[in-house]
């Protein structure tokens, strides 16, 4: 084997080659990082689309969290309000 082997892989086309060891390490990494920031895994190891639109949804997703949040720190009412109108 000619090259260097990384956790990711990069600057190789021919991940197959890599030794197990190096395979698991990637995959237990890859795994950690789709739990902490969904759709990164997918940004690293190539499919951009994907791994883009997953983050975007994640952020949202954080964002309404937050403003529900915010919102009812300041009125409980309201978050009533959407909850059961």
């Amino acid at each position: 084997m000619s090259h260097r082997a990384s956790l990711f892989g990069r600057g190789y086309s021919d991940r197959q080659f890599d030794s197990p060891r190096i395979r698991f390490k990637r995959a237990v990494l890859l795994c950690l990082l789709t739990i902490v920031v969904p759709g990164s895994a997918q940004i690293l190891m190539g499919n951009k689309w994907v791994g883009r639109l997953a983050v975007t949804l994640w952020l949202a997703a954080l964002g309404g969290l937050g403003y529900l949040a915010y919102t009812a720190r300041i009125d409980r009412g309201k978050i009533l309000e959407l909850l059961t109108d």
